[in-house]
């Protein structure tokens, strides 16, 4: 995440945070994870990604936990997974 996508974070991120993964993007395998807020225009805007070669616990509680040191106090009143 850059210093830029934090301060979208903590300007957009009290309403919906969205988060989208990919599914077969290349020939390893690998997956996308995108994590993303809507903007006054109501348009995504992606703070953080995740590439991994699976969308489980063990991937995803590390990149939350960073993503909340960076941000501790965020707390968004909806959280969506589009999968």
């Amino acid at each position: 995440m850059t210093e830029e996508q934090s301060e979208f974070l903590e300007l957009y991120g009290k309403n919906i945070i969205m988060m989208d993964s990919t599914h077969g993007p290349n020939q390893y395998g690998y997956l996308l994870t995108t994590i993303m807020v809507s903007d006054d225009n109501h348009e995504g805007l992606p703070i953080a990604v995740c590439y991994s070669n699976r969308v489980s616990s063990d991937v995803l509680e590390p990149f939350f936990e960073e993503i909340k040191n960076r941000l501790p106090h965020l707390r968004p009143k909806v959280f969506i997974y589009v999968g």
